[in-house]
């Protein structure tokens, strides 16, 4: 009987060294990741204060990076769970869409729009976000418009922070067999197949 619990208060004794050994051993060699803060690049910071520690918008789930491989804080970011535009937000889009068509299509008479105002909330799809200012992210969104005879893809952007929609100024008109990305055609003929006109 003495050497069984003998053997039981070894094998407890062995067992609570090996668990502080472990605790010990973890409080001395902290994780990298909880260490280092994650810096990254903002668009409108002033040159050579152009990183700041974006930690908080990762390690809370909102945006993942796309490669963390090489430390890198011009990386790419995507919002793990992008906004889906709802009709309250269909003003603030077609008013974006009318600065980047007027970009574009330097000719087009906002008229067109102004008779029929149409429902863009369905021809938006989530690009990529980057941070305007320290804190403040920004989440690019493609709109694609069929203007006449022309097929338009505007770039608006999503302030993460007010959830106001602005346009980028930056878009361009999509043919077919001349180079441009395949994937534009693609989700034009997604959109038009799901009657989102």
């Amino acid at each position: 009987m003495a050497n069984v619990i003998a053997r039981v208060g070894s094998a407890g004794l062995l067992g609570a060294l090996l668990i502080t050994c472990a605790v010990l051993i973890t409080s001395l060699y902290p994780r990298e990741s909880a260490a280092t803060p994650l810096m990254m690049h903002c668009r409108d910071c002033e040159k050579g204060d152009d990183t700041f520690d974006a930690t908080k918008w990762f390690s809370s789930g909102m945006y993942r990076l796309e490669t963390d491989i090489v430390p890198n804080p011009m990386r790419t970011m995507t919002r793990t769970h992008p906004v889906v535009f709802k009709a309250k937000d269909n003003d603030q889009l077609v008013e974006a869409a009318l600065r980047g068509i007027g970009d574009v299509l330097p000719s087009f008479d906002p008229r067109a729009f102004e008779a029929q105002w149409p429902v863009l909330t369905k021809r938006v799809r989530y690009s990529y976000s980057f941070f305007m200012l320290p804190d403040e992210p920004r989440d690019l969104y493609d709109m694609y418009l069929q203007v006449g005879k022309y097929k338009l893809v505007i770039v608006v952007g999503l302030d993460v922070n007010t959830g106001e929609i602005t346009a980028e100024y930056d878009g361009r008109v999509i043919r077919e067999n001349d180079g441009n990305d395949p994937a534009y055609m693609d989700t034009f003929e997604e959109m038009d197949d799901a009657n989102t006109r």
